[in-house]
């Protein structure tokens, strides 16, 4: 008899398994009924201009260097219960967009 573990399983159906914690992210065009669970990743990119010694490493003849720094988050979703759930499922609400609080509740951390 085969015994298949449900990390297995999920990783050979969808090609990745979810760390613990973290539901299977959003997938655009997937239905999503109220209650269905998942996850979504937010990127931001902020950029700083911080004053430098000109001729040092990394410091332009301006005196001026620009950093920028890229940070990710993960959260996990769930999609609302009737009548907002029937958007879950359209891109334009999608777990981190600007129209998903009316079909998803993120989780607090």
């Amino acid at each position: 008899m085969i015994q298949i573990r449900s990390i297995v399983l999920t990783t050979a159906l969808l090609g990745h398994a979810s760390a613990q914690g973290c539901h299977p992210a959003y997938v655009t065009g997937v239905s999503y009924s109220a209650g269905d669970m998942v996850s979504a990743t937010t990127t931001a990119e902020s950029t700083s201009i911080e004053s430098c010694t000109p001729g040092t490493e990394l410091c332009p003849s301006s005196g001026f260097r620009t950093t920028t720094t890229t940070t990710s988050e993960t959260h996990n979703y769930e999609c609302k219960s009737e009548p907002s759930s029937q958007f879950c499922s359209q891109s334009v609400f999608a777990p981190n967009g600007i129209f998903s609080g009316q079909a998803w509740i993120k989780e607090s951390a």
